[in-house]
């Protein structure tokens, strides 16, 4: 999570500390309330002196009163006092968010971004944060949940007319406040005003739900997608639902199912965006206190359109088929709807054989993502040739940014790895990009390439005049000098077999681009029984590790150190879910390294444009070109690559180790359903960073690198999360169910029998379900939802065709 920067030289009395070397000699003194006072204002608060080991301001008029450097001996005379900070607009906007229960402390610091916190006995209970034109807001929870002693005030949002107590001062209770995370540690955060308001408000309502959850045993899982749903409702985006959820209750409180829990969120959310029927208010009433449900309600914002009416009938959170208030199964409008229908179990009852619910056909289209790419993450250089790609070929945004990555890899990997507190990581990219034939992936990926292309074009005819004179030299090979190596490193199809030659006898850092990965996944390399050692090989290649293969036939084993691949894959939607779903794939690390894109498609928008000059695209071939030119440090007769190292400066370093715990905390949160991705994330981050600075012509990876290369790795992550439900949904509610139902349409044919039993099918029917009872379960209840076949007895009975 990055903070916001603050230029202190800008805060008020600060501006004259700062410039003057002031706040130096303040850090250099002895710690008195003065030289306490001092800080305060260089930082931007204005202090305001406490009686000693109280929260009590003494001095008449103290929310007004605007204490100077110079005027700090009047106030701050050196006997034992506290000191106090003076909320909201005295102080430039600064607010405190006050953490009154422990639950609040937990969630906040999980949910607000990184910034001053301080409070006693090493645990947090307050946040700056600077808000300009932020309320004060006092939110109280439910008598009900207060433990004995204890007051009701959940969290408290301090801002104009509020005080409080600083670090520096000794609390009523005896013990001493200080800074758990200082200014020197970071910049405080700047949000906008509403923006804190609600995540204080969304914290408050948080922290009743951990300090609940103990009681709810027997129905957390409900809970979860209760409380996934109404957040839902109310609007909240899923980002943010989860981030609540996911990062915020669930790794607060204390439950050994807690990867249900996550699981439920996610299976909420996705539910949601294909319009399926998920829980709402009506639900959540039923399963917490009427008080918890009421404090949730303000805070969140929840009930609104709650009951809407449609054709007379009720319409719970604005979705026909939502859940009624006893949440016990849909409601289905203008038909008579048996309860073997919709998947709350049992059979039809009397009278109703005859009747079919209606139809649902199956949506073939897959959607892309409507997350914007984050382009000004990538620099002016490689950002400005995403953004004249996108104006030449009229590409998606993110197709254009794989193209240039790709293009900048292929470049970048022979020369320089990053190295990183003793370890090195090569630079080599993979990008999987899904989209439908058409979207210009390939003329995109010529118009990023074509120096490559040119240069390796110019360097074949070297290559044959020097192979020319090897050969003459001796007879197959026997010649002084190494054999020349082929220049070419754009592969669009090979073998794994083939691959490993070109590497071994040819350039030692290839790209292997394909806008058609279908055909690779049904190839020769990925037929069962050859998938995983070609994984395997692969992946080997993306850390960089030594490839050693010795088969019966050879005499010395292929030994190739210090290869690098980099890797494109375009693969179709409809195809997209195999290559997602692939147990083998996931668990051998291939796709776990891949940087994925499914942007909404652009086709029907084009309209014809000129080609014309675009000296950002110049610029960035004028950056290919000096390390096209830049001979690689290789060994000629192993073709061993020695990269140099793009080192990290000591600021990118505490960057990077701050992103690196960051997304590791985040792996038992809103990243658990990509963990083997996420494992990765420090890795990428290093090689995007690595990537940039090359092609920027720096010899070190400097923080702002490491901070854009961050921003870049979360767009990844949530496009991999994004990506996952949508392509398991599709494949679990369009693509296998479509394969089971024509299976029994044309057993219908051969049989001339209507009806099916789940043993039949899950022993004769299509593969996906061969020998695998729940799947084949799932697949019917699927088909049963939809209307394709209904209950008959102990069998299922399939829906006649043009059956209405």
């Amino acid at each position: 999570m990055t903070t916001p920067h603050v230029d202190f030289n800008t805060v008020f009395d600060g501006a004259a500390a700062l410039a003057s070397g002031e706040m130096d000699a303040v850090r250099t003194s002895p710690v008195t309330p003065a030289t306490m006072a001092r800080e305060y204002i260089a930082r931007g608060i204005q202090p305001t002196p406490l009686r000693f080991q109280t929260k009590e301001a003494y001095l008449d008029g103290w929310p007004q009163l605007r204490i100077t450097h110079e005027t700090v001996p009047q106030y701050f005379e050196g006997q034992p006092q506290n000191i106090g900070g003076v909320m909201g607009t005295m102080s430039g906007g600064i607010v405190d968010v006050d953490f009154d229960w422990p639950e609040a402390a937990d969630i906040g610091e999980r949910i607000l971004p990184r910034t001053w916190t301080f409070g006693r006995g090493g645990k947090i209970r307050h946040m700056l944060v600077r808000a300009p034109g932020a309320k004060t807001l006092r939110l109280d929870g439910p008598s009900s949940l207060c433990r004995e002693g204890e007051k009701p005030r959940v969290i408290e949002l301090l801002s104009d007319g509020t005080q409080v107590m600083l670090p520096g001062s000794n609390h009523p209770e005896g013990q001493r406040v200080e800074w758990l995370i200082d200014p020197e540690a970071c910049e405080i955060a700047a949000m906008d005003a509403p923006v804190l308001k609600s995540l204080v408000e969304a914290i408050a309502g948080a922290s009743l739900l951990v300090r609940i959850w103990p009681d709810q045993e027997g129905h957390r899982h409900e809970l979860a997608l209760a409380v996934a749903g109404v957040l839902h409702h109310a609007g909240w985006p899923p980002k943010r639902i989860r981030k609540l959820l996911i990062e915020g209750v669930f790794q607060v409180v204390r439950d050994e199912e807690r990867r249900d829990r996550i699981r439920a969120v996610h299976d909420t959310l996705r539910d949601a965006e294909h319009g399926k029927a998920i829980t709402g208010l009506p639900r959540l009433r039923d399963l917490l206190p009427a008080d918890v449900v009421d404090k949730l309600v303000g805070w969140w914002g929840l009930g609104a359109g709650v009951m809407l009416t449609m054709g007379g009938n009720p319409m719970i959170g604005g979705h026909v088929g939502q859940y009624p208030a006893s949440g016990i199964g849909p409601i289905h409008h203008n038909t008579v709807a048996p309860p073997g229908i919709g998947g709350y179990g049992g059979q039809y009852p009397t009278g109703a054989h005859n009747i079919w619910p209606p139809l649902e056909e199956f949506e073939c289209d897959l959607p892309g993502s409507t997350a914007e790419y984050p382009v000004a993450q990538l620099g002016s250089l490689l950002g400005g040739a995403v953004d004249a790609l996108v104006a030449r070929q009229q590409v998606p945004r993110a197709l254009a940014a794989q193209s240039i990555l790709i293009a900048s890899s292929a470049v970048v990997q022979p020369h320089f790895d990053v190295e990183c507190d003793g370890r090195t990581v090569p630079t080599s990219l993979w990008c999987v990009m899904v989209a439908a034939p058409g979207e210009r992936k390939t003329t995109t990926d010529d118009v990023a390439l074509a120096r490559i292309r040119e240069h390796t074009r110019e360097k074949q005819k070297t290559y044959q005049v020097a192979l020319a004179a090897w050969k003459q030299g001796g007879s197959d090979g026997d010649a002084e000098m190494p054999r020349p190596r082929n220049p070419n490193m754009l592969l669009q199809d090979s073998t794994t077999e083939g691959l490993v030659k070109a590497l071994h006898q040819h350039w030692p850092a290839q790209v292997l681009t394909n806008s058609d990965a279908g055909a690779w996944l049904g190839g020769y390399s990925m037929r069962e029984g050859r998938d995983l050692g070609t994984v395997a090989t692969l992946s080997g290649f993306w850390s960089g590790t030594p490839y050693v293969k010795l088969r019966a036939k050879d005499d010395e084993p292929v030994v190739l150190y210090n290869r690098r691949l980099a890797l494109s894959l375009m693969i179709q939607p409809t195809l997209a879910a195999k290559l997602f779903g692939s147990e083998m794939l996931a668990g051998q690390g291939f796709l776990s390294r891949c940087l994925p894109a499914f942007p909404p498609s652009k086709i029907g928008q084009r309209t014809y444009q000129p080609v014309q000059p675009d000296a950002r695209l110049e610029a960035f071939y004028a950056a290919q070109n000096r390390l096209l030119e830049m001979p690689p440090d290789m060994t000629m007769e192993s073709g061993e690559l020695h990269p140099k190292v793009l080192r990290l400066t000591p600021d990118a370093l505490q960057a990077w180790i701050r992103h690196h715990n960051e997304f590791e905390r985040e792996l038992l949160g809103i990243y658990a359903p990509i963990l083997e991705v996420a494992n990765k994330s420090a890795d990428q981050l290093l090689r995007l960073a690595g990537i940039r600075a090359a092609m920027e012509g720096s010899t070190e990876v400097t923080a702002d690198l490491i901070e854009d290369a961050a921003g870049l790795v979360r767009w990844y992550h949530e496009e991999w999360l994004s990506l996952r439900g949508r392509l398991e949904a599709h494949r679990t509610e369009v693509t296998e169910p479509l394969q089971l139902l024509d299976w029994m349409r044309k057993r219908r044919e051969e049989t001339a029998s209507n009806r099916f039993n789940l043993r039949e099918i899950y022993r004769s029917g299509p593969r996906i379900v061969r020998n695998r009872t729940s799947h084949a379960k799932a697949l019917m209840q699927e088909l049963q939802r939809r209307g394709y076949v209904r209950p008959a007895g102990a069998d299922y009975e399939l829906r006649p065709e043009g059956q209405s």
